[in-house]
């Protein structure tokens, strides 16, 4: 399994790490691992959230609109 290494986390996350992997008896490695799995779980379901909002607004609109009007009426202005 490929290792991640994580630069400059300050002192103060580190620590809360620390004491939360002590709390439940755990690694600091099983916490982060956790912590990660659930921050991706978590995107995705924003993500997700984001995308069905868009999907309402938009929906029963065209996906494109048709640009021949608006070009002929570009032209005419010349």
């Amino acid at each position: 399994m490929p290792d991640v290494l994580i630069r400059d986390v300050e002192e103060k996350l580190l620590n809360q790490l620390k004491e939360a992997a002590e709390a439940e008896g755990r690694s600091l490695d099983a916490v982060l691992h956790e912590t990660l799995e659930h921050a991706v779980i978590l995107r995705r379901a924003q993500l997700r959230s984001i995308s069905e909002k868009w999907q309402k607004l938009m929906a029963g609109r065209p996906l494109q609109s048709d640009s021949t009007e608006l070009i002929r009426d570009d032209r005419d202005r010349r």
